[in-house]
């Protein structure tokens, strides 16, 4: 992220660097940071160079630069002087996508019974690059072992917050649920996941039979996302 200005008659004394964010699932930080040209009074046509490095820097921010006559002034008191302001640009490698939970057995009154296997679901954040649907595989490698590699738009109905997410493109930084079937019989509260602020998509297996058994046990690894 950079960002040059050309045409300061003062000494740069003292600069600072905030961002502005959107929601974000992990902290953000400032890994590194440095300013070429400015080690004598800069003249009209001359130029200085701020850049900074940072991870789990949301799509969307900005970085906002502000110059001051000490190292005491702080911008979100409305002191120091903007005197620029770049987007972020992301490293879809830096942050990868990550599973946060896996719900097995959401009713316990049928667990191995009818209905049991079409409510289990994954939960993902989505990582700072996005990915596409095609590019997931769910696989369970026990008994009874399994792929979950062909999606449709998951069933809304049941959650109480999220919007089907159609096959394709699947958006960075937000949150993914990736139900077992569309056909699900437990209603979800997922009120909690929306509150994050991050956006929540709901997909679905589309290879779900008589929805018996159970895809999840605790006893089972399951590897969720190749990206």
């Amino acid at each position: 992220m950079r960002n040059s200005r050309a045409g300061i008659k003062v000494f740069l004394l003292t600069i600072s660097i905030f961002w502005t964010q959107l929601a974000v699932a992990q902290c953000p930080q400032f890994t590194s940071y440095g300013i070429t040209g400015n080690n004598m009074t800069l003249c009209e046509g001359a130029s200085v160079t701020l850049s900074v490095a940072g991870m789990n820097i949301p799509p969307g921010s900005s970085v906002e630069w502000y110059i001051g006559g000490n190292g005491t002034f702080n911008p979100y008191n409305n002191e120091g002087t903007l005197i620029g302001s770049v987007p972020v640009q992301l490293d879809p490698c830096n942050d990868p996508p990550q599973v946060l939970y896996v719900m097995v057995n959401p009713d316990n009154s049928q667990v191995g019974g009818p209905g049991d296997q079409c409510d289990e679901f994954l939960v993902l954040w989505t990582g700072s690059g996005g990915f596409n649907t095609s590019d997931i595989l769910v696989s369970n490698l026990g008994p009874g072992t399994f792929q979950w590699d062909s999606y449709v738009p998951g069933n809304g109905a049941n959650f109480s917050c999220g919007v089907p997410l159609p096959p394709g493109p699947v958006p960075a930084n937000a949150i993914l649920i990736i139900q077992s079937s569309p056909n699900n019989n437990v209603f979800i509260d997922s009120d909690n996941l929306c509150a994050s602020g991050l956006p929540v998509y709901i997909i679905a297996y589309d290879g779900t039979g008589g929805c018996t058994g159970g895809y999840l046990t605790i006893t089972l690894p399951v590897h969720p996302v190749r990206s």
